[in-house]
């Protein structure tokens, strides 16, 4: 059970790992654009 949870926990970090990565790459995007 505990194994379960560990992998759960980790996924989860990825998940908001990629999605901070993604909001990075949208904001330089855009200032580039405006810019």
């Amino acid at each position: 059970m505990v194994s379960t949870k560990i992998n759960i926990l980790r996924h989860i970090v990825n998940y908001f790992i990629k999605n901070q990565v993604l909001r990075i790459k949208l904001l330089s995007c855009s200032l580039v654009l405006f810019v």
